[in-house]
């Protein structure tokens, strides 16, 4: 599963292709919010990725709120990575998603930026 936010677009794209290439279902945050979709039972072997753009030096705050009351069901010890689209630097937005995972009990494996135009 990789769980998406795009304000503009860029990140939409990042995780479409993350999704292709992994075999992963991809699913919006924005949407998910929206429809109070908080829960995802993990299958064995199943990858759990978040991708989103970077605002003022981290995560939107809906990727942040989603991230802490996102209830997963899971067994073993799931590959989890995270992907941050920017303009010229991620800052600490890993570090400040890497804050609202230990209520999911699992830890980053993997995190990366792919640097883009700025959109503001």
């Amino acid at each position: 599963m990789i769980y998406y936010f795009s304000g503009t677009g860029n990140s939409y794209a990042v995780a479409k292709k993350l999704a292709e290439a992994l075999g992963e279902e991809l699913t919006d945050i924005a949407e998910a919010v929206k429809t109070g979709n908080y829960k995802h039972t993990m299958l064995q072997g199943e990858r759990l990725g978040y991708v989103f753009p970077v605002y003022a030096w981290a995560p939107p705050q809906t990727v942040m709120d989603f991230v802490k009351n996102l209830v997963l069901s899971y067994c073993g010890d799931p590959y989890l990575f995270a992907v941050c689209t920017c303009g010229s630097s991620a800052a600490p937005a890993i570090t400040f998603l890497g804050t609202a995972l230990p209520k999911t009990g699992l830890t980053l494996k993997r995190a990366s930026s792919v640097f883009m135009h700025d959109s503001f």
